[in-house]
């Protein structure tokens, strides 16, 4: 009962919020003397088109990181296959530092890969608060849209149905904003909002994960160092 409540609380909060921001919005625009809305509007399609470029950018670097991690995974299976078949023949320290290296170079994958996989299932808080039906999905069709034709002929009516019933919605909702220039800034200026956001998230993800790789690297290089030093000198 009690989580129902609060399910309850937090629907209402984020909805009093999402409509706050979008009266802020409008507020602001109509409060506004924009000088060409044409060029403004292709301004917007300009500045869309960079930001998605910007993130794509981020998105190919954390990519990079990603692969460098499952190498290194790999990279450390393959060290401790050696150091298994050598751990008899060498000197204590270099058992010791060797295994260190190794499970070092094995930490770096699994942290690499780790927040790249964290980073994919973030519940963003601008999702509560805007409304950008021409551009994602999820504003404008339910969930229980179905993916693939029933064998049952009288289910496959009704998938059609909903279908042609999502269809109407979308092109409704998007003729009514499209009917007005000003709805059609509004919007832009969300996605562009939005767009920036997430760069920014890119950003700092590829950041970290930059860190985690030179400072994975600095401790193996120090703890294989020892390893070459021991061996050399034969403690």
């Amino acid at each position: 009962m009690k989580k129902e409540k609060n399910k309850t609380t937090e629907s209402e909060y984020f909805k009093e919020a999402k409509n706050r921001a979008q009266e802020m919005k409008c507020s602001l625009l109509k409060g506004a003397t924009l000088y060409d809305k044409d060029k403004i509007i292709e301004r917007l399609y300009r500045m869309i088109l960079y930001t998605l470029g910007r993130q794509d950018w981020y998105d190919n670097r954390m990519h990079r990181l990603l692969n460098i991690g499952i190498a290194f995974i790999a990279t450390s299976v393959a060290l401790a296959t050696f150091m298994s078949a050598v751990n008899p023949h060498i000197q204590l320290i270099t058992r010791i530092f060797g295994w260190l290296t190794t499970g070092c170079i094995f930490s770096i994958g699994i942290s690499l890969t780790s927040y790249y996989n964290s980073k994919l299932a973030r519940d963003h808080p601008y999702r509560k608060i805007v409304d950008i039906r021409s551009w994602y999905f999820i504003y404008n069709f339910p969930s229980g849209l179905k993916d693939n034709i029933s064998k049952n002929f009288e289910e496959t009516k009704k998938q059609v149905e909903e279908t042609i019933d999502a269809y109407r919605v979308f092109l409704n909702r998007w003729l009514e904003y499209s009917s007005e220039q000003d709805k059609v800034i509004e919007e832009d200026l969300e996605q562009v909002f939005i767009l920036q956001l997430l760069q920014k998230y890119r950003y700092q993800a590829v950041k970290n994960m930059s860190r985690i790789l030179y400072y994975g690297i600095y401790v193996t290089v120090v703890l294989a160092g020892v390893a070459i030093l021991g061996h050399v000198s034969g403690c």
